[in-house]
């Protein structure tokens, strides 16, 4: 008896093993849509599992002409270098079917990118010095004629600012007026005439920036707007959508708010600094449901901050110039690729405008100040100041690469 249970108890559940739905392979790792440089590897080794024990063989597959693949009994590997010729979004899909034709698929994106420097109009690879001055704005390379390159019907207070809208590597213009909430944009592929209206942002308390949240090269239109304690919004624009998105992060009114790719993801994510005795700086990535943070730097309140990629690891470094109190003059930088401050005696006058960037095209961003007390722009490169003359001071400049609280009071006056 005890033998017969046995036999139908195997008899049974070999039944039901028979009857089960055969199992599709599984390919592993997913890498999900990702970035690469120029000259930089990529290598995704798809190693295919088949629960059920079942040979596979690749159905249907795609890469770009600059990826090679290869397969084994185990693994399809896909192998390659980006050149410059290759920046743009590419499709990866690898499809493969066991012999009773289930089927497993992994497809993503890799976008190659090239690093864009700040503010460069004229395709150098360098950041140029930006200025608006009555209704005209100029740009200014380093040891360069300075060229006339747009104008505006704007208002002297509207906030110019420095962004990519177009798929080229200059740099565009974009002006929003915070009497009626109108942007106007001068795109570089259209010679920066103003072609291009959008309204987004009208407040009292609405700042305005420009910066790429969603990682795709072309920057959004965002506003940061203070509505009450612990109520601070960012609103993100994406040109050619319709509506927008809402973030809410910095509560106090006298956080100080900045944009940038602290991360060095290729999005651009909030930031903050507190105005407290301990220097707190705060980050949030759009769409995140935390931020990161506090980390402790600039104790002073008065301390102007200037962000900008110093190291040249593709990351936005925390920085601030000194204006008071100890060690005045000294401009501070929190390299991300060491985590230590790096210290630079430059820009002593208290009325000095910080304008970091890559000016000389080496990959870091350099400390530079607009001087209005003698009309002159001062780039500090390995350890020297190079001395370009503008105009005659107090002329109304307004620096585009200003931050924003400089840029505001600017404005203001």
């Amino acid at each position: 008896m005890r033998k017969t249970v046995l036999s139908l108890f195997v008899f049974g559940t070999a039944c039901l093993l028979w009857g089960q739905d055969n199992q599709p392979p599984v390919i592993t790792p997913d890498p999900g849509d990702t970035v690469r440089r120029p000259g930089e590897a990529f290598i995704w080794d798809a190693y295919v599992h088949d629960p059920d024990g079942d040979s596979w063989y690749v159905l249907n597959w795609s890469r770009p002409s600059w990826m090679s693949r290869s397969c084994t009994r185990e693994f399809c590997a896909f192998t390659g270098h980006p050149t410059m010729a290759d920046v743009g979004k590419h499709q990866v899909l690898l499809e493969v079917a066991d012999e009773h034709g289930a089927t497993a698929k992994v497809e993503f994106t890799i976008r190659v990118t090239q690093k864009k420097a700040v503010a460069d109009f004229d395709n150098d690879r360098a950041t140029d010095f930006v200025y608006r001055l009555g209704d005209d704005f100029y740009f200014q390379p380093i040891g360069k004629p300075v060229v006339r390159f747009a104008a505006t019907n704007m208002p002297e207070h509207a906030w110019p600012m420095v962004g990519h809208f177009d798929w080229d590597t200059r740099a565009d213009l974009a002006i929003w007026n915070p009497d009626n909430g109108e942007w106007h944009l001068h795109l570089s592929t259209e010679d920066w005439e103003h072609t291009q209206t959008l309204s987004f942002g009208l407040q009292p308390t609405d700042m305005p920036f420009v910066g790429d949240v969603n990682g795709d090269q072309i920057d959004e239109l965002i506003i940061r707007r203070w509505v009450n304690v612990n109520d601070g919004r960012w609103y993100v624009k994406e040109i050619g959508q319709a509506g927008y998105k809402m973030e809410r992060f910095g509560g106090y009114e006298t956080d100080i708010p900045m944009i940038g790719d602290f991360d060095g993801d290729l999005r651009a994510e909030m930031a903050i600094k507190r105005l407290n005795t301990r220097g707190e700086w705060y980050f949030k990535g759009f769409g995140e449901k935390t931020h990161t943070g506090p980390i402790y730097f600039g104790v002073q309140n008065s301390d102007r901050v200037c962000p900008a990629d110093y190291d040249g690891d593709d990351a936005v470094d925390p920085a601030l110039r000194r204006l008071e109190g100890w060690l005045p003059g000294h401009w501070y930088a929190r390299l991300s690729s060491t985590d230590s401050n790096d210290l630079v005696t430059f820009g002593q006058r208290a009325t000095d405008i910080e304008v970091p960037g890559d000016y000389n095209g080496d990959g870091n961003a350099e400390r530079a100040i607009y001087r209005p007390s003698t009309g002159e722009f001062i780039v500090h490169i390995d350890g020297e100041n190079h001395f370009t003359r503008i105009g005659p001071a107090w002329n109304n400049l307004v620096p585009l690469l200003a931050p924003s609280t400089a840029k505001k009071d600017l404005l203001r006056n």
